[in-house]
């Protein structure tokens, strides 16, 4: 038998060789497409894992969002409410106390603020928690993805900014931008929108009728009013709400976040933490102030004047409404056919309409149909999505 393979070896020595080496060529093969197999399959499973984790931050940060913004909007109408404070004039004239007139006066002017800034504070209040909430969580998931072994502690290590940690305090000191929204931010919008107000509504009468698009009118002129002369002087600020809604925001120096750029390098290098505070500020102004930003805005604005409209009209539906009679006309002894005459929209006085928009602001936020509109939107959802996509690969130079 050896012999047999020996002789066959000598006389087809050429096949054997050949033979063996496209037999080790296949083996290695073999071996290298198994091992491209095995990273293939590893890089899949990381990447999946990977997008599965990010959307459970993602899904666990949109619920952090909704307790958030109950609390900070229940604060919100709070401070608008003790601005505005049409309770103690309601309880006036059911008491009889001060000037009748006088108080039918302002509480006609405080019906047409509250709804208008509860409009404007909400929707910058639900654009700033998405974005911060997201931010953070698109940094949170980053620092997961991202920090290798031995760089854990705030700064990482070289000359630049390196990686930072979101520590709990530094998520304490970049969520105060919104307390400063809700209290000293609403003291700002109140005064503004009750000045700008002002000359629009104190010129309607109480007995008046007013249909649904007679109020819509009266939301729209209010909206693009600006202050007159003497009106600036009583209002603190001449600011409007979506073009300079970061006036409401920041605090202090608006120029300390504009110029941070310029001579962030030397702050980084003495207080990294504050630095990089500083640069999410940055980073907030700029996502307020983006196109995107101000396409929200203006979308929650006008959002919010159809709800508060839309209610106002199911109130204006429970009024009689007055129809004319068919007419038929009779010229040269021909009868013309009877036309549908067209049916007027529900009307009510403005008396009777003030209870219903100033108790707008009375309501829950757990029950408030606008705050439930906020949390649903898809336009503010997708809005968040793409600040928190873009933040967890964000780099910081």
């Amino acid at each position: 038998m050896f012999a047999r393979v020996r002789n066959f070896v000598r006389n087809h020595w050429r096949k054997a060789v050949f033979g063996g080496m496209a037999g080790y060529a296949f083996v290695e093969l073999t071996r290298l497409a198994a091992r491209r197999y095995l990273t293939y399959q590893e890089t899949r499973s990381r990447s999946y894992l990977r997008s599965l984790k990010k959307q459970q931050l993602f899904d666990m940060m949109e619920e952090n969002f909704t307790s958030t913004f109950r609390t900070w909007f229940e604060l919100m109408k709070e401070n608008i409410k003790r601005n505005l404070n049409a309770e103690k004039i309601t309880d006036m004239l059911k008491k009889g106390e001060g000037q009748k007139y006088e108080n039918w006066m302002e509480l006609k002017m405080v019906a047409f603020t509250n709804i208008i800034c509860l409009v404007y504070g909400s929707a910058m209040l639900s654009v700033l928690v998405r974005i911060q909430v997201n931010v953070i969580s698109g940094l949170l998931f980053k620092q997961m993805d991202e920090v290798p072994p031995g760089l854990e502690d705030f700064g990482g290590a070289g000359d630049g900014p390196g990686l930072h940690r979101i520590t709990d305090d530094l998520q304490q000191k970049y969520m105060g931008l919104t307390r400063f929204l809700c209290t000293r931010g609403m003291d700002m919008l109140c005064s503004y929108i009750y000045e700008t107000a002002h000359g629009v509504v104190s010129r309607l009468s109480l007995k008046q009728q007013f249909t649904i698009s007679d109020i819509e009118q009266i939301f729209y002129v209010i909206r693009g009013q600006k202050l007159s002369d003497e009106s600036k002087k009583l209002s603190v600020n001449d600011w409007h709400p979506i073009k300079e809604a970061y006036k409401y925001i920041f605090t202090g120096d608006y120029s300390d976040y504009l110029n941070l750029r310029q001579d962030n390098y030397a702050i980084v290098t003495e207080h990294p933490e504050e630095a990089f505070l500083r640069t999410l500020m940055c980073e907030t102004f700029d996502l307020i102030e983006s196109e995107d930003g101000k396409t929200i805005l203006q979308f929650l604005e006008t959002l919010g004047i159809n709800h508060y409209l839309d209610k106002i009209s199911e109130f204006l539906t429970t009024f009689p409404q007055t129809a004319d009679a068919s007419q038929i006309s009779e010229e040269s002894g021909t009868t013309h056919a009877p036309f549908e005459p067209e049916l007027p929209q529900p009307a009510a006085p403005l008396a009777k309409l003030i209870p219903i928009m100033n108790a707008f602001i009375e309501l829950e936020p757990a029950e408030d149909p606008w705050a439930n509109v906020l949390l649903t939107n898809e336009s503010l959802r997708s809005f968040s999505a793409n600040v928190y996509e873009s933040y967890c690969s964000k780099q910081f130079d």
